[in-house]
């Protein structure tokens, strides 16, 4: 029997250049721009979270859901589009004089916040920013 001629690569050599090759390859495709998020999406996001808000002060009516054009192509229906809206919806707290948090403050420096200064619902204490 003749005996065969070659390289004779040890497994963790071959496991090495494996993982060389992967990373090279995904640093590549990194690079060229197939990993990057298309801004066009976060673009369309903005918008529709910025007709969300418009929407929010109609209290999300059905008969003004038409006059939000990328709301009604994106979701076609008015239900559905309320539902992502109120998903998303963001609450600000602002800051308040101390007499609106019914509670003591459990820390001197924290702040009295609420969504509207003129009642008292919806105050809480927190840290200033």
């Amino acid at each position: 029997m003749e005996k065969l001629k070659g390289i004779s690569l040890s497994v963790e050599t071959i496991i090495i250049i494996t993982i060389c090759i992967l990373v090279f390859t995904v640093i590549i495709l990194f690079f060229t721009g197939i990993f990057k998020i298309p801004s066009k999406s976060l673009y369309t996001e903005a918008e529709l979270n910025s007709e969300c808000m418009e929407w929010s002060y109609h209290n999300y009516d059905f008969k003004e859901f038409g006059n939000y054009t990328k709301l009604k192509d994106t979701y076609k229906i008015a239900p559905i589009a309320k539902s992502w809206c109120e998903s998303r919806t963001v609450v600000n707290y602002i800051e308040c004089s101390e007499d609106k948090c019914d509670m003591p403050s459990p820390n001197s420096t924290w702040k009295c916040y609420c969504k509207d200064c003129d009642r008292k619902e919806d105050c809480k204490w927190s840290p200033p920013e």
